[in-house]
């Protein structure tokens, strides 16, 4: 008899080395564990779904060790497991699979860190201290050791604005980045901020002749975008998870405590700028 876990982890690989698609996880899953289960296997299926709802596949070793103690898993995987199926159970090796929508662009095709780290035209631990996964810049007084310089702007209203100026050299890899994986990517035709060949002039004068028009700003936009959304789009441009989280890492920052404790104004008393505090895009980056 096969072990739950190596039947796990050999499903897992299955699941990984293909489309992250209910019918591609279900076929996949009958050919590895027997037609003869399709009902207990479509619901193994399910669970999976409703717990990692993206549209790409989670790390392998991840999906491994969630997937063996589901239910739903023993009775999908009874009869694999009495006949004492065998297989690998490595993980499968990193591909570029981007989603159907973005399958066409242009972007740069990058397997592993180190692909990543020679488009960059840096070193692996350059690469890594840049991108400062484990974000410890974030907790560093020490200004040359801070990829970011700091500015508070007060604005008309409201709080002031946290300004995050990129270093020379990390601007220069977000430009890369920007230039080449991001720039390709189709906007909405109402977004006009920040795209080329539009402006925001261009997107007030389509409302011009209203007889109302709502201005509305987001408070703390750039701080309250999750960095799960930021790791996404690089998924789903096609990028395996190693590389996505380090071009993650270099598009984000942790604001510095002694930048946060510097904040004018009384609200810091309270706490106000405590989105910054927490990973997230920074303003005034490319």
């Amino acid at each position: 008899m096969t072990s739950r876990r190596h039947i796990a982890r050999m499903l897992a690989m299955a699941w990984c080395a293909g489309p992250w698609a209910r019918d591609d996880l279900r076929v996949t899953a009958e050919a590895l564990l027997g037609a003869g289960r399709r009902r207990a296997i479509g619901r193994l299926v399910d669970d999976v779904l409703a717990v990692v709802p993206t549209p790409y596949a989670p790390p392998f070793e991840t999906l491994a060790r969630f997937i063996g103690p589901l239910p739903s898993f023993e009775a999908a995987t009874a009869a694999a497991r009495s006949a004492g199926l065998d297989g690998p159970t490595l993980a499968p090796a990193p591909a570029f699979r981007p989603l159907p929508p973005f399958a066409d662009l242009p972007v740069p095709r990058l397997v592993s860190p180190a692909d990543l780290a020679e488009w960059l035209g840096l070193l692996p631990p350059e690469l890594d201290w840049f991108a400062d996964t484990r974000r410890q810049h974030g907790v560093t007084e020490k200004r040359p050791l801070q990829h970011y310089s700091y500015a508070w702007v007060p604005k008309r209203r409201g709080a002031p604005r946290l300004i995050e100026a990129p270093k020379p050299r990390l601007k220069a890899l977000q430009r890369q980045i920007l230039r080449d994986i991001l720039d390709p990517i189709p906007v909405h035709e109402a977004a006009h901020g920040f795209v080329k060949g539009r402006s925001c002039l261009g997107g007030a004068a389509r409302h011009g002749g209203e007889a109302v028009v709502a201005t509305l700003d987001l408070v703390d936009f750039f701080p309250s975008v999750p960095l799960e959304r930021v790791h996404g789009i690089f998924r789903c441009l096609g990028y395996p998870g190693a590389v996505a989280r380090l071009l993650t890492g270099l598009c984000s920052t942790t604001t510095p405590r002694g930048v946060l404790a510097a904040a004018p104004g009384p609200k810091r008393r309270r706490g106000a700028f405590v989105p910054e505090a927490a990973p997230h895009l920074p303003q005034g980056a490319p």
